[in-house]
């Protein structure tokens, strides 16, 4: 990732160069693109950072995640944003760490956060971004007990 002087904030995942797992170079980059899931898999990108840059003044910033438009992502899964770790010195107004939200596949997703401004992007917020598998779909069989259990019930309860 560029970090340009002029920019205000940055999100970036973090890689470290680890071959076989990583082998480009080490740096924050802005899009991390892995091939074709199958319905079994399940991804999760760990170390996406977020921080501003240490000239913002404003008290809190924003950090938004959305679908690439260009690449749609499947709707049979779901896609969880995970606040792993506040940067030290954080406290009051951060969403607790361990925080999660579902990622919109129509929509973005942001959330605002305390500013935290520095020139090492590691001691930013930390957070990590799962794709799940497969969501299976209810048989119909399964779908009509859920939905026949409560009359059932009830009738019994009557007599």
């Amino acid at each position: 990732m560029t970090i340009n002087p002029d920019d205000d904030g940055y999100a970036g995942i973090y890689h470290e160069h680890d071959p076989p797992p990583w082998e480009g170079p080490t740096g924050f980059y802005y899009s991390d693109h892995r091939g074709e899931m199958k319905p079994e898999d399940k991804k999760e990108f760990e170390a996406i950072f977020v921080w501003a840059n240490t000239t913002y003044q404003q008290e809190t910033m924003f950090f938004t995640i959305q679908n690439n438009p260009l690449l749609p992502a499947p709707d049979d899964r779901a896609y969880i944003l995970e606040l792993v770790t506040l940067p030290k010195g954080i406290g009051e107004g951060a969403p607790p760490e361990g925080t999660t939200w579902n990622v919109p596949l129509g929509n973005f997703l942001t959330i605002e956060l305390p500013t935290f401004g520095t020139r090492n992007g590691l001691e930013g917020y930390e957070f990590s971004f799962t794709i799940t598998e497969v969501i299976p779909e209810p048989s119909s069989v399964s779908l009509l007990a859920a939905t026949m259990g409560p009359v059932l019930m009830r009738r019994r309860r009557r007599f």
